[in-house]
């Protein structure tokens, strides 16, 4: 079961407490969901320099790079075998590359 977290307090509190391989972010107002993935399966400085910057008015995020978020999601549903896993793949495989 996922829950939300509301403060940066709470949030820093279970970072420290508990191992955490990812933390996702959902913002409700845009329907965003970020997801942080923190014990990366693959180096992260080759998905950092194959990532494309993206300017919001928030700030500047890094996006991995298509072949990397095919690949996690591979590894992601290797494991879990979740069905939401494999029709991001099925979405992700079909994408044009920029």
């Amino acid at each position: 079961m996922q829950r939300t977290v509301d403060t940066v307090n709470v949030a820093v509190t279970k970072v420290k407490a508990q191992e955490l391989k990812s933390l996702s972010f959902f913002d409700w107002n845009s329907t965003l969901r970020v997801d942080l993935l923190l014990d990366f399966p693959v180096p992260a400085r080759n998905v950092i320099k194959r990532a494309t910057k993206v300017t919001l008015p928030e700030g500047t995020i890094r996006v991995a790079a298509r072949e990397d978020l095919i690949r996690l999601k591979e590894m992601a549903y290797r494991d879990r075998k979740k069905s939401t896993d494999a029709q991001d793949l099925e979405f992700l495989r079909t994408m044009t590359p920029a």
